[in-house]
């Protein structure tokens, strides 16, 4: 008797037809999209161009139902034109990039050697390039241009982070045994890429990464540190900015998707508001936190609230926060704990490589390792870094390494402000410098009175 099973599609679907609010997001979208693109079909763009000033600043009428601009155009008319080349740009740019992505990261990463050398040489290249000067020059040549012509100009520069990605996973896969066994077997590469590997790679570390977009830290930062702090996007401090990859997302506030990943992973709603393991077990997770005082009154029930919104019932370690000492103990050498699954804790070192805190070292707090990333966090240290090109190439894998894994996730960056006399000399306020340059035996007064102003 042949069994048959259901296709993604039917499964995304039912899905999405037993979550109502998902069901209504879906039908509102599908409203809005045909109602821009079939009102559109029926609007003038020249007419909808026209400028007639006896009509101007005109407010909503019968006529004009979101009244007329300061030229007299219809602004309910500008709108849905404008819609519909929004949508088309962002469908296209989306689509196209996400395309190009794949395929680069991919055969980069499958075949590996010479063609991923080659592949990344050109990625690196294209990397370096000023995204938004090139497209300003781009708009600037063509004298009339469509919004097809500017998506195409978006796509050429919006792949190079889901490339990175790919690459980093294509990597692990190629080497697993059923690439092996299928080669082995004669399957051509092609098919091994498309139809084993590329199934593989579309899975998300589910249980960090929604943790991580559960939380707001541009509004923590805002409000709570008036502005001193901001969300962290890499394990890179800022000072050493020329090592960031900025073309990764980061982990930025989206409660929305984070729901969605937990559905689609089969983490079920229970009736108490929190979710549970797809056997049906209760999901809770043991939170470590260092104490701080002076925060962690606010900082603790918000982050708890924010995991709760998305259904996960995080708890603190022991119902408290601990003393540092204490914590770190815990996390560097308690090896049978298994208490705590997730701790959030400062990383004060300035420089940028995270060897002191992961891989095979005496201090590995979170547990993790695999063969792939200790060769990336071996080229950071490898005498080939002392070209810029590979220490920055290094970097950014390491970086697209953790941001598909997702073993850690960035909170904030702080902004320390120090408050300087104008007298005083041989003090320098960037990160790292004082006393260690100069030494406070240095520093010194260059006059007996403060200077006017």
């Amino acid at each position: 008797m042949q069994v048959k099973t259901a296709s993604a599609w039917k499964i995304m679907w039912n899905e999405i037809y037993h979550d109502k609010i998902a069901l209504l997001g879906l039908i509102l979208f599908i409203l809005i999209v045909s109602t821009v693109y079939i009102w559109a079909i029926f609007i003038d763009p020249v007419d909808a161009g026209f400028v007639d000033l006896r009509t101007r600043l005109l407010p909503p009428s019968s006529d004009f139902w979101l009244g007329t601009d300061s030229a007299g155009r219809d602004m309910l008319h500008q709108l849905i034109l404008s819609a519909r080349n929004s949508f088309n740009i962002a469908f296209l740019v989306t689509a196209g990039g996400a395309t190009i992505g794949i395929l680069f990261g991919l055969f980069a990463g499958f075949y590996g050697g010479h063609v991923d050398n080659v592949l990344m040489r050109l990625l690196n290249f294209i990397g370096m390039v000023p995204f938004l000067m090139l497209i300003i020059i781009f708009v600037s040549l063509i004298p009339s241009y469509s919004a097809i012509q500017f998506a195409g100009i978006m796509i050429l520069f919006s792949w190079q982070g889901t490339a990175v990605l790919l690459r980093i996973k294509a990597l692990q896969q190629g080497r697993l045994d059923y690439v092996a066994a299928s080669k082995t077997l004669g399957t051509p590469n092609v098919v091994i890429i498309f139809r084993e590997v590329l199934p593989n790679l579309i899975s998300i570390i589910v249980s960090n990464l929604t943790l991580a977009m559960a939380i707001n830290q541009d509004e923590i930062g805002e409000l709570l540190f008036n502005g001193l702090h901001f969300a962290a996007g890499s394990f890179i401090p800022p000072n050493h900015a020329a090592l960031m990859d900025l073309s990764l997302p980061g982990f930025p506030y989206n409660p929305e998707l984070a729901n969605q990943i937990l559905d689609d992973a089969g983490f079920t709603m229970g009736a108490d508001g929190f979710r549970t393991w797809p056997d049906g077990s209760p999901l809770v997770v043991n939170w470590g936190r260092i104490q701080d005082l002076s925060t962690d009154h606010i900082i603790v029930p918000l982050y708890q609230q924010s995991w709760a919104a998305i259904g996960i019932n995080v708890q603190l370690w022991q119902g408290r926060t601990h003393d540092q000492n204490v914590m770190w103990d815990v996390l560097d050498y308690d090896d049978d704990n298994d208490e705590i699954h997730i701790y959030t804790a400062r990383w004060a070192n300035v420089g940028p490589n995270p060897q002191g805190r992961w891989g095979h070292l005496q201090w590995n707090p979170s547990r993790y390792t695999s063969e792939e990333f200790d060769r990336l966090v071996a080229n950071l240290s490898d005498i080939r870094a002392f070209d810029q090109a590979f220490m920055r190439q290094a970097y950014a894998e390491l970086q697209a390494y953790m941001q598909e894994n997702v073993f850690f996730f960035p909170g904030r960056w702080q902004i320390t402000l120090t408050a300087l006399n104008n007298r005083v000399a041989r003090w320098d306020t960037r990160p790292g410098i004082p006393p260690s340059e100069y030494g406070w035996q240095s520093i010194r007064l260059t006059a007996a009175e403060p200077y006017s102003r």
